[in-house]
């Protein structure tokens, strides 16, 4: 028996696909907050895009600055008043 393990047997593997998806989520929900009080929802192509980007930026945000990028976007929320 082998005293090392493979990398992905150990969860270090995830943790950045973990923190990753929590960004993005964090960056839909800041998204989904102005579009629950609003008539309108935008389905053209470029409004999709850029609530897709927006996804994206939030996750690679949390990806590179981690857990105090979380807190911050979620004390923004916090302060909206929403």
């Amino acid at each position: 028996m082998s005293q090392f393990q493979h990398p992905e047997s150990t969860g270090v593997q995830r943790i950045p696909v973990l923190r990753f998806a929590g960004g993005a989520i964090a960056g839909a929900l800041l998204l989904a907050v102005p579009l629950t009080y609003s008539d309108f929802l935008p389905n053209s192509p470029l409004a999709v895009g850029l609530e897709f980007g927006l996804c994206l930026l939030c996750g690679a945000l949390s990806l590179k600055w981690g857990e105090s990028f979380v807190d911050r976007l979620m004390q923004l929320l916090d302060s909206s008043g929403l």
